[in-house]
């Protein structure tokens, strides 16, 4: 509750000094609050308020990453189809903003949404996807996502043998990551 009153104040600081992207941002971190409490109603408003803010500022971060928020809350209502429309939109403005991070971590998230839907070959190639930049970029956490991932398609495929290199990958990187905190 301290974070939300915090929160709340400073959209309000940054809307009396006219910052739109100040605003955004506050405003996406209240929805984000109310996303870890669990509301997802309320996150869903405060992420639209924020969208709405960032179509003024024109922040192209911001929107990728809210758009990628209210794909997330889609998701969490059980809206497969909806939360796939907002993760890719937020893909495109990933990829036009050149934020490799960004486009791996929304290619994580279509995978999933993919392999609860039991869409395989999708998700097989979001998980690529996600592998081939986290690779590139040697973003750890999502090499080790993206293998993970792999790993799993590719034994449900029955192609076991790849499924264990993925997991030793997995594995790897999981244990550097530990070793490294």
């Amino acid at each position: 509750d301290d974070a939300l009153h915090y929160f709340n104040n400073a959209k309000d600081i940054f809307e009396d000094l006219e910052n739109d992207v100040g605003a955004a941002v506050a405003t996406n971190n209240i929805g984000e609050i109310y996303r870890m409490k669990g509301d997802l109603n309320n996150a869903l408003l405060y992420y639209n308020r924020s969208m709405t803010l960032n179509e003024t500022a024109n922040n192209l971060r911001l929107k990728a990453i809210t758009l990628e928020n209210i794909g997330h809350i889609n998701s969490l209502l059980g809206d497969k189809d909806k939360a796939l429309e907002y993760y890719n939109n937020s893909l495109e403005i990933y990829k036009n903003i050149d934020d490799f991070v960004g486009r791996s971590q929304l290619y994580l998230l279509i995978a999933e949404e993919n392999i609860v839907a039991n869409e395989f070959e999708d998700a097989h190639r979001s998980y690529e996807n996600a592998y081939q930049l986290a690779m590139e970029n040697n973003q750890w956490e999502q090499i080790k996502e993206s293998a993970l991932g792999l790993s799993r398609v590719l034994e449900n495929k029955g192609d076991y043998e790849k499924s264990l290199k993925f997991l030793r990958i997995y594995a790897r990187y999981n244990d550097s990551i530990i070793k490294k905190q």
